[in-house]
């Protein structure tokens, strides 16, 4: 069972849950950057080839990634981790 923790700045303010505004924003920015950056890009990877990212977005995003989730990895992540470290082809 993972525990409820509040997304926090590295100053301890609380962080608000993303909304679409914000990821409008975020987006926004990501794009500015790469205009400034000279040989930046992007790819996407479908969410079936990266399943680690994909889970552990969501647990950040409805606040329920544990605080020390690096450290001591939910069951469900570790065996993900084990999984894309053995090669498992994508789907």
């Amino acid at each position: 069972m993972l525990m409820h923790h509040s997304r926090r700045t590295q100053h301890g303010e609380q962080l608000q849950p993303f909304s679409e505004t914000t990821m409008e924003e975020l987006s926004q920015d990501v794009f500015k950057l790469q205009e400034e950056i000279p040989n930046c890009g992007f790819t996407w990877i479908p969410r079936e080839g990266n399943e680690v990212a994909d889970y552990i977005t969501k647990l950040a995003a409805s606040n329920n990634l544990p605080v020390n989730w690096i450290l001591n990895p939910p069951p469900e992540l570790q065996v993900m981790f084990r999984k894309e470290l053995l090669g498992r082809p994508f789907r």
